[in-house]
């Protein structure tokens, strides 16, 4: 690993494993899951079914979940609720792990899988189930570095049944890199691809891109949302 990614990986270990509420705060962590982070979580859902409608996807049942970097478990509120029996959380933080299992509903399992930042692979052999849906949202773009991203969709992908469906945020822009850029000072608009490489990354880890849908926040941060499908 080059030089100035180690240096972006070992500061995004420091942020999002830390028990600072503050540094964590980055992210979509909750206290309470009835209230935004619920609807961020329906409106994830939704966006999926959006996408599926469009292109004419016509999948299996849906019951195994994958989901990478739970967050406070918004998606895991909404998705729990709605047909999924099993639902596997990978993450390289125990709290996040612990924080998103309050969201699971009362007729689904839960697995939790920490993985080293660095390792993605490690999750394949931790969990023995295939899954139908993997679901990664605000997150790949606060992944530290592109190699990273690039073996984190390869992982998942490897823990996908045939034809499985896989729903994946993230944020439009550039990626970082110069000789003053720290993974800390600009984690807001961090960025570790350019967006446009998106359908190409892809390829190469194992996913088809079917399509994707972009989305203006409030804050005038665009969000592509893309569907794919595992082969």
């Amino acid at each position: 690993m080059q030089t100035r990614d180690a240096e972006y990986t070992r500061e995004a270990l420091s942020i999002w494993t830390s028990g600072n509420k503050k540094k964590r705060g980055l992210s979509h962590f909750t206290e309470n899951l009835t209230g935004r982070w619920a609807r961020i979580g329906k409106n994830h859902f939704d966006y999926l079914s959006m996408l599926k409608g469009i292109h004419q996807v016509e999948s299996m049942p849906m019951r195994r979940l994958l989901e990478w970097g739970p967050g406070g478990g918004s998606n895991i509120f909404k998705f729990s609720r709605c047909g999924f029996r099993h639902i596997t959380a990978v993450d390289i933080s125990e709290l996040s792990l612990e924080e998103a299992a309050r969201a699971v509903g009362p007729d689904t399992s839960y697995e939790k899988i920490i993985v080293p930042i660095d390792s993605p692979e490690d999750a394949i052999e931790k969990t023995i189930i295939p899954h139908d849906l993997f679901i990664c949202t605000a997150v790949i773009q606060h992944v530290p570095t592109e190699h990273l991203v690039i073996r984190l969709m390869a992982a998942a992908a490897n823990m996908m049944r045939s034809g499985g469906l896989g729903f994946v945020q993230f944020r439009t822009g550039h990626r970082m890199r110069g000789d003053k850029i720290t993974y800390s000072r600009h984690i807001k608009r961090w960025m570790p691809f350019q967006e446009n490489a998106f359908v190409d990354l892809c390829l190469h880890t194992g996913w088809k891109f079917i399509g994707s849908h972009k989305v203006e926040s409030e804050a005038k941060t665009g969000y592509v949302y893309s569907l794919l499908e595992a082969y």
